[in-house]
């Protein structure tokens, strides 16, 4: 059986349960910072709310602002009420292009990283992101620029990238690709350094019940064998997913 390390996505801070604390949490994202980015004061308070719910031990991750990941055009989950001024010279955003645009989101989303004490930025890039060439190529771009930053970058691709269009994008590099629980059989082998399984998504009432849990656990020993496996629950369910998860991986260990 791997060893596990569990994350789970929040939207704000408010979505964390009070057994959270007694979780073995190793990352929590926060997703509500891909509409707002926090700064200032706002980061300070939330840092501090954040601090309160969550066990010690467990890191922090923000989903980057949608100006890098997505375009104007892109559907996003709400409206954020902070902007970023985009003209002709400043070269248009998303799809993590090397452009001014992109270079400010990143900017801001590194900064509020920093504020709120986190190490992890996750690129969740939009089905508009398709797997072609310029698509691995902005991708791998992308990564390479941010070589010389201390984060750790996650990237969270949606549409028609399938896992091993996704492991060969991540591969060689320090990043980790998030796969979805239903398809990291057919990754074929994965690295444990690159690779975190998603178990929901956004707006997913997902019931993982022991027997699913045990299942589940199966799944990953086949592909990660004895090494660390890395899973992140999300959606509306992430946190009881989560603790019925590790209760039946500790009745099997």
């Amino acid at each position: 059986m791997p060893k596990f390390q569990f994350a789970a996505v929040i939207q704000d801070h408010e979505e964390i349960p009070r057994f959270a604390r007694g979780l073995p949490l190793h990352e929590v994202w926060l997703r509500g910072t891909l509409l707002n980015m926090p700064r200032g004061q706002g980061a300070t308070r939330l840092a501090a709310q954040l601090k309160r719910r969550l066990p010690s031990e467990a890191r922090l991750g923000l989903y980057a602002w949608h100006y890098l990941t997505h375009r104007q055009e892109d559907a996003l989950p709400g409206r954020g009420t902070r902007t970023l001024q985009i003209d002709a010279e400043s070269g248009p955003c998303g799809h993590l292009q090397d452009t001014s645009s992109c270079d400010a989101a990143l900017d801001a989303s590194v900064r509020a990283l920093g504020e709120l004490g986190g190490s992890s930025l996750i690129l969740g890039t939009p089905a508009s992101m398709t797997p072609g060439a310029v698509g691995r190529r902005r991708v791998r771009g992308f990564f390479e620029r941010c070589a010389s930053r201390e984060i750790d970058l996650v990237w969270e691709p949606t549409g028609l990238w399938t896992p091993q269009d996704i492991m060969s994008v991540v591969g060689g590099t320090s990043a980790r690709g998030v796969l979805s629980d239903t398809e990291v059989s057919d990754a074929g082998g994965v690295a444990a350094d690159s690779a975190w399984v998603r178990v929901g998504g956004a707006g997913q009432a997902v019931h993982l019940g022991h027997a699913q849990a045990e299942s589940l656990a199966f799944v990953l020993e086949d592909c990660f064998s004895d090494q660390l496996a890395r899973v992140v629950f999300s959606g509306p369910r992430a946190f009881s997913n989560l603790r019925n998860f590790h209760k039946a991986t500790s009745q099997l260990a």
